[in-house]
């Protein structure tokens, strides 16, 4: 492997410290958009007396894990009983 030339290091060291100015100035930026657009959200569903996303995810979560339960054990039965 060859040693970057000079030329190529402070290219490197230049595009490196652009990214990490750039990044820190845009990631405040964004985490705050998020806020604000996640707190409108919490607004809107209290409004229109709507389910928390996270709590319409866990009922699905859950009733997959259910049916997922009921089909295993229904799979394991007949493969008992039907050897």
């Amino acid at each position: 492997m060859r040693k970057p030339t000079a030329g190529e290091s402070v290219f490197l060291a230049g595009t490196l410290t652009t990214a990490l100015l750039t990044t820190g100035a845009v990631v405040p930026n964004v985490i705050q958009e998020l806020q604000e657009d996640a707190r409108q959200t919490n607004e809107e569903l209290k409004r229109q007396n709507l389910p928390h996303p996270a709590d319409v995810f866990t009922a699905g979560l859950i009733t997959g894990l259910v049916a997922g339960a009921i089909g295993t054990t229904k799979v394991i039965s007949d493969k008992l009983n039907n050897p």
